[in-house]
């Protein structure tokens, strides 16, 4: 079994309505295990990357002799979207916090 099933079975036996296939009840831990590694296998990492375009070109090609690497650029817009999701976010962080007052939706309506 390799780490990735030993853990998966590991916490199979502990998540409430996991049963033991030797019971024979609710979800068992071998289909825990099973869908723990196929999931596990399927995640890739994303990343952003803010490069000057002198050296856009460079990067991109040395990313794509990697074999398990998938480059491609953002168009700008996209680019600008992702960017302005961020600032979203962090500006709902900062509220729930309580560092920002965010705007009633009667004030954002009244903008429209």
């Amino acid at each position: 079994m390799t780490n990735k099933c030993a853990c998966a079975q590991a916490i199979a036996e502990h998540l409430p309505g996991c049963e033991t296939e030797n019971k024979g009840k609710g979800i068992s831990a071998s289909e825990v295990t099973r869908n723990f590694v196929a999931l596990t296998q399927s995640l890739t990492m994303k990343l952003l990357l803010d490069i000057k375009d002198s050296k856009a070109d460079f990067i991109i090609e040395l990313l794509r002799n990697f074999s398990f690497v998938k480059a491609k650029p953002l168009t700008p817009a996209k680019a600008q979207l992702i960017e302005e999701i961020k600032e979203s976010v962090e500006e709902v962080k900062l509220a729930k916090q309580g560092k920002v007052k965010l705007k009633t939706l009667d004030q954002l309506l009244n903008e429209l």
